[in-house]
């Protein structure tokens, strides 16, 4: 559930925020610079392929950008994968570079 604080630009409509942990090496290292959380959109329009380049993300959402970050092609193809863990029950909403299985074994093992 997200925060009554946080600002209604974040949660597009809902009552609950998604939170991403990149291992991208430019991502880590703009992290460790800001020493802070940052706020993002997906680098494409929700249900469409995800951006393999700077160039494809900026084509696909073009104006609406106040900074594109370019670390090169993407090395993963797949989509993040989307795991609602807000209520009482935990559910996959999107199966994408971390496989379903590896999920539901992290999730029993912590239960």
């Amino acid at each position: 559930k997200a925060h009554p604080n946080l600002p209604s630009e974040l949660l597009g409509g809902r009552s609950t925020i998604a939170l991403r942990h990149s291992n991208a090496p430019i991502t880590q290292d703009l992290l460790s610079q800001l020493k802070s959380p940052i706020t993002s959109t997906s680098a494409n329009r929700s249900g469409n392929p995800p951006a393999e380049s700077a160039f494809m993300a900026a084509k696909e959402l073009g104006p609406n950008l106040d900074l594109i970050l370019d670390g090169g092609r993407a090395a993963d193809k797949k989509p993040s994968t989307v795991v609602d863990v807000s209520g009482n029950d935990i559910s996959i909403l999107r199966e994408g570079t971390i496989r379903a299985e590896l999920v539901w074994k992290i999730v029993d093992k912590d239960l």
